[in-house]
């Protein structure tokens, strides 16, 4: 009887020989992936080992809350991690946050969106179990991610900007107008303007004129789509030149380079954009209108 109590004492000692794991920070979240329905982040975590023995880390449960406590994003470790005594080790994990979840925290401040990453934990220490959890706030910089992506009008699978038609409004001497019918989507359910959009035109690789849009385009959350139009004023002889084969054809294949310019979440984005397209248009008149 006095051995089991010796033994049941020297085992309840060796739990409070070794000392529980800490994650000592957030060494960092990336955006690895941004589309309409969901935001991959990249999580890492410093986990640190405080005990001179290996610890084998067999369960890591990471939760990410929002400023109001409510969890918006989960992630487990997938493998057993041994960590070496005294030592801290970099953990990687991936979580999908829903987008516009998501868009919404961006838009109810002005400053960089701040996430509360908690959670749970659970290793040994020769065969001593120890258990852990943790809690660290992280400031994302969620803004200027959305500075790179939204002047693209596409993710992976989807392109937002879609041209509907191209055709020729006026010819007159020595000026065409073309107007360029173009379809926008909001997949993200942002609220943005796109307020400008100065554009040149070329044809094989030679400007023949330029233009902007008829008028700007507003959304907010709700807004799925919008329809828009760009006016361009080409010079006729410039026309002729450059597309010479094109126009016999009736066709004519142009290419546009542009500056989207966007006003969103209190941010000014101003960034390039290219797009091809044809249009069809009369040799004849377009001579007469020489």
């Amino acid at each position: 009887m006095f051995v089991f109590a010796l033994l049941f004492l020297l085992l309840s000692s060796c739990k409070w020989l070794y000392e529980n794991p800490t994650v000592n920070r957030i060494h960092d979240i990336k955006i690895h992936n941004f589309d309409p329905d969901s935001i991959e982040l990249g999580l890492t975590l410093e986990v640190n080992n405080p005990n001179r023995y290996d610890l084998s880390l067999e369960k890591l449960n990471v939760k990410i809350l929002n400023r109001n406590r409510i969890p918006i994003g989960f992630a487990d470790l997938q493998n057993e991690v041994v960590i070496p005594g005294k030592k801290s080790t970099a953990l990687d994990f991936k979580i999908r946050l829903e987008t516009r979840q998501t868009i919404k925290l961006i838009g109810n401040t002005k400053d960089d969106i701040v996430l509360y990453i908690e959670g749970s934990g659970n290793g040994k220490v020769r065969g001593i179990s120890k258990s852990f959890v943790f809690e660290h706030s992280y400031a994302l910089d969620m803004k200027k991610h959305l500075k790179n992506i939204l002047p693209k009008f596409s993710s992976k699978s989807q392109n937002f900007f879609r041209v509907l038609s191209t055709s020729v409004e006026t010819i007159s001497l020595g000026e065409t107008t073309v107007k360029v019918d173009f379809l926008l989507l909001n997949p993200y359910g942002l609220s943005f303007s796109l307020s400008d959009f100065p554009a040149e035109i070329y044809v094989n690789e030679k400007p023949i004129g330029k233009g902007n849009l008829k008028s700007p385009l507003v959304f907010d959350e709700k807004t799925i789509y919008q329809d828009g139009s760009l006016i361009f004023k080409l010079n006729n002889l410039k026309s002729l030149a450059g597309a010479a084969k094109g126009i016999f054809k009736g066709e004519i294949a142009y290419e546009v380079k542009a500056n989207v310019k966007i006003e969103t979440l209190g941010i000014s984005i101003d960034s390039p954009y290219v797009f091809k397209e044809s249009f069809s248009i009369s040799a004849s008149k377009l001579l007469l209108g020489m």
